[in-house]
């Protein structure tokens, strides 16, 4: 309930903030991670590939009277292997300003700030050794974008950005016993990591 009301709080603070607008609209993103990547949390996934699509977004953006670039984007995974299942929440809001624009403003460049938090709960059960597993993860995540706008038509347009500056701090807590018992709760670990998550992001947007 906590969460949720923090959640709610920040929220009505960025529409509030954002409520005028000179452009609106929704974004499509597929989110490739780049040179062995490890993004938090990292739920049933290893070390990422070289190049590696593993995720589909939504985001809402807004730009505001003054030139300000407002966008919040969500996306919900979820993995079940039968003996592990793994479901997480990402939610992030940027803020960005143009650096350039042509002359007929369909090529754009743009700098942004984000920050990402997520929350993530993974079960793992284990016949062999007669022990199941929960862990949580929830942290926050931090970065720098840098975007390449191009008009596809009035209405549609693409956003191809990167991110590889940033820094996540998680905190993570598990519990742990046998298949046919009562769980163990153990105390959890804060952990502060740099540059662990390298982003390419291609996007499609819809203005309305």
């Amino acid at each position: 309930m906590k969460y949720m009301q923090l959640l709610f709080s920040f929220l009505s603070v960025l529409f509030c903030t954002i409520s005028n607008a000179q452009e609106s609209s929704v974004k499509l993103y597929t989110n490739f991670h780049l040179f062995k990547s490890n993004p938090m949390p990292t739920g049933l996934g290893d070390y990422y590939d070289e190049l590696t699509s593993n995720q589909l977004s939504l985001a809402f953006r807004k730009i505001s009277q003054r030139d300000w670039v407002h966008e919040l984007e969500g996306a919900y995974l979820s993995t079940d292997l039968g003996f592990a299942k793994s479901k997480g929440y990402n939610l992030r809001y940027s803020l960005g300003r143009y650096l350039w624009k042509s002359k007929n403003e369909r090529i754009r460049i743009l700098l942004s700030g984000a920050s990402r938090v997520f929350y993530n709960r993974l079960s793992l059960e284990s016949e062999k050794e007669n022990l199941s597993t929960i862990r949580r993860d929830i942290g926050l995540n931090l970065s720098f974008f840098t975007h390449l706008e191009i008009d596809l038509s009035k209405k549609f347009y693409l956003d191809i950005n990167g991110s590889f500056l940033g820094v996540t701090v998680s905190d993570n807590s598990w519990k742990q016993g046998p298949l046919q018992g009562p769980l163990n709760t153990y105390n959890g670990s804060s952990i502060l990591t740099g540059m662990n998550d390298r982003l390419l992001r291609v996007g499609v947007g819809f203005r309305f």
